[in-house]
């Protein structure tokens, strides 16, 4: 916005001004976000997310997605399985909530996507 402004030579408008009208924008994408999870999540879902948010031993169990595998030891490959059967869930959740997001988007509410 602030390049199209200057390319057009209008002048930028107040710090506040720009501030209210971000902060406009980030609210109605993040409601946005949040019928459509509301919308497509269950219980079960949820439960899910919050198991990844929960503070187990000073680590947050979501933190062992950023590990990589150090090494290919019996001990690492077991935390290797654990990571995907914490993750595994997850991909079907993400999966549905972008579908929902683009049929909303597209406006194809009844659109049935291909598995795969």
């Amino acid at each position: 916005m602030l390049r199209y402004l200057g390319q057009k030579n209008i002048t930028l408008p107040a710090y506040t001004t720009l501030q209210r009208f971000i902060s406009g924008a980030l609210n109605r994408k993040q409601g946005r976000i949040y019928g459509i999870c509301h919308q497509v999540l269950s219980r079960t879902d949820i439960d899910n997310i919050d198991r990844l948010l929960e503070q187990d031993e000073a680590l947050y169990p979501i933190s062992i997605i950023r590990q990589d595998v150090k090494d290919f030891t019996y001990s690492e490959m077991l935390n290797e399985i654990r990571r995907h059967e914490l993750l595994f869930p997850l991909f079907g959740i993400g999966k549905a909530v972008v579908e929902a997001a683009w049929r909303r988007s597209a406006g194809l509410s009844g659109h049935i996507f291909c598995s795969g």
